[in-house]
């Protein structure tokens, strides 16, 4: 009882201005305090952009890309699966497998390549097969001693090609057939134009 008067005492001698400028000043306070805010900051718009566009080129190839292979090569590439075998041809209409290389080289990076599969191998330098990257060069011998077959090297141990019974495709270099027939791998001489 004796506490609740003086406190009582205490509060009527404190003039009603210090009550009024004490609440201002607490509500100032509480209202300058926000809470927490997390920023979610969108994803970098380009390496969205890059995610996209490999993921749906693995998908659309069937090869996993890996985010480093040569975009213009990439979708050159796919707009020649399918196309038919041709016999001397070097056009989605119909291609061979040296025609197909040698427009897709022309298109993408300006270089003349050699027309046959023998010849293209003079347009490369040697590599290991273990060195393989996007745009380089796998050759093979079908039918005879010589350099028959050329396919352009992707990723993930594919590469495509033209195949005289299926035409444009996305083949394995793991595969029994190809590793039979394998002969050597080129990275293309890009500062030289051959004609």
């Amino acid at each position: 009882m004796r506490i609740t008067r003086l406190f009582h005492n205490i509060l009527n001698k404190i003039p009603v201005s210090f009550f009024i400028i004490a609440s201002l000043m607490l509500m100032s306070l509480y209202s300058c305090k926000t809470p927490a805010v997390v920023v979610h900051y969108p994803k970098n718009k380009i390496e969205t952009s890059e995610n996209s566009f490999y993921a749906t080129y693995s998908n659309k190839l069937g090869i996993k890309l890996n985010g480093t292979e040569d975009k213009n090569l990439i979708k050159e590439v796919s707009e020649w699966i399918g196309a038919p075998y041709k016999y001397g041809g070097a056009d989605r209409n119909g291609t061979d497998c040296s025609g197909f290389t040698m427009a897709v080289y022309k298109k993408v990076y300006h270089i003349n390549l050699f027309r046959s599969s023998s010849e293209q191998v003079k347009n490369t330098d040697s590599i290991n097969k273990s060195d393989l990257r996007c745009g380089d060069l796998v050759f093979f011998k079908i039918s005879d001693n010589n350099i028959s077959h050329v396919g352009l090297y992707i990723a993930d141990d594919k590469f495509v090609h033209a195949s005289t019974k299926r035409g444009v495709v996305v083949n394995d270099l793991s595969e029994d057939y190809y590793v039979r027939h394998y002969v050597s791998s080129g990275r293309v001489k890009k500062n030289t134009s051959y004609r």
